[in-house]
């Protein structure tokens, strides 16, 4: 029921975007040797230049389907940033939210999701002006993975992903 399921190899976002999961990876220092199924982990690209390189499957679904399973469970995911310093491309948005956390569920099988935006702040005329208060965020991911504005040259490491920020338009903000 995937939006992506015939789309092995074909254009699903931006050609800006490159999404790896990577457990032997330096700064991953959470990775996993063996998959939950225990296999050993692997290295391999999920998008990459906006085109979709892998499906995320178990071994179970990868034999009902006929599709190459996943080679690692793991949340060691990797983000290549871009080439644009934060601090421009907050000064490019009119108005925007800048989200530290999203807490909501996985998206539906048509790309749907919302859900709480947490550690927000409130973006006007290229500056950070006020944090959030609950504040809630909708949208498609497969709609926002093509409406990509630009990916920030820096990156956050917590040990378990490597991302940069990334700023999307279409995204529905509502709340206080």
């Amino acid at each position: 029921t995937s939006l992506w399921k015939d789309k092995l190899g074909c254009l699903v976002a931006d050609e800006r975007i490159n999404v790896s999961f990577k457990p032997s990876e330096e700064r991953i220092i959470c990775g996993e040797v063996y998959t939950s199924e225990g296999f050993l982990s692997e290295d391999f690209d999920f998008i990459k230049n906006g085109r979709l390189s892998s499906f995320l499957l178990s071994k179970y679904v990868a034999n009902k389907t006929g599709n190459e399973r996943a080679k690692n469970t793991s949340f060691s995911m990797i983000i290549e940033n871009g080439e644009v310093p934060l601090d421009d491309m907050i000064k490019g948005i009119k108005k925007g939210v800048i989200i530290g956390r999203f807490s909501g569920g996985s998206p539906s099988a048509n790309g749907e999701f919302s859900g709480v935006a947490k550690n927000g702040f409130m973006i006007e005329n290229g500056k950070i002006v006020s944090a959030l208060s609950e504040t809630m965020i909708s949208g498609n991911l497969a709609t926002m993975l093509n409406n990509l504005v630009a990916i920030s040259k820096e990156t956050l490491v917590d040990g378990s992903v490597v991302a940069p920020y990334m700023a999307f338009d279409g995204i529905t903000i509502s709340g206080k």
